[in-house]
């Protein structure tokens, strides 16, 4: 009975500390404002340096689902609609009668998935992901790892009916989505 006062006592300190603890205020480095639900942004089709300013932006307000920070928000460019005719952004040179179409951005619980395809005489040649989710290290680690083999499975199945790459069920689902929308948009 001794050792329990104590045991109390501390206990309810530290539960008073962390009902004191605050997250961090709008504006502040680790805040981060949601985007426009007018889908007015698009990532760089890859992380490579890019002479346009990057727009930060977090589908979560700025925290985690822990309500903490994120120190790492999605990076996306200020949109431009590309015409019709334009290369696939994966620094392959257009072919000729290719047509690219960018399918809808679908989100899950860990960010955005937007699919862009090209196609050719009806036939998907390319498929690239132009957004992924990557605002923490194990979501980016499961889109450098997932992402290129959707990408390949988009080519080989010429349809949205791709497997699921084992442990990246969310953008798995969130990439087939996205690329019938372009699909779609294809045979329009």
């Amino acid at each position: 009975m001794r050792k329990a006062a104590p045991a109390l006592v501390a206990t309810f300190a530290g539960i008073g500390l962390i009902s004191q603890f605050k997250s961090a205020p709008e504006g502040h480095a680790g805040a981060v404002k949601k985007p426009a639900a007018t889908g007015t942004t698009t990532p760089a089709a890859t992380p490579a340096i890019s002479p346009v300013v990057p727009i930060l932006t977090d589908d979560n307000g700025g925290v985690d689902d822990n309500g903490n920070p994120v120190s790492n928000p999605i990076v996306t460019q200020p949109q431009s609609t590309p015409p019709a005719t334009s290369p696939a952004q994966n620094g392959k040179p257009p072919v000729a009668g290719s047509r690219t179409f960018t399918g809808t951005v679908s989100w899950n619980e860990f960010g955005p998935v937007e699919v862009q395809i090209t196609v050719v005489d009806g036939k998907v040649i390319d498929s690239q992901a132009l957004q992924y989710p990557t605002d923490h290290r194990r979501s980016q680690r499961i889109s450098d790892f997932s992402i290129p083999i959707l990408n390949q499975e988009a080519i080989t199945a010429q349809s949205a009916a791709i497997d699921t790459v084992s442990g990246a069920t969310y953008t798995s689902s969130s990439y087939a989505e996205s690329l019938q929308s372009a699909i779609d948009k294809s045979k329009a």
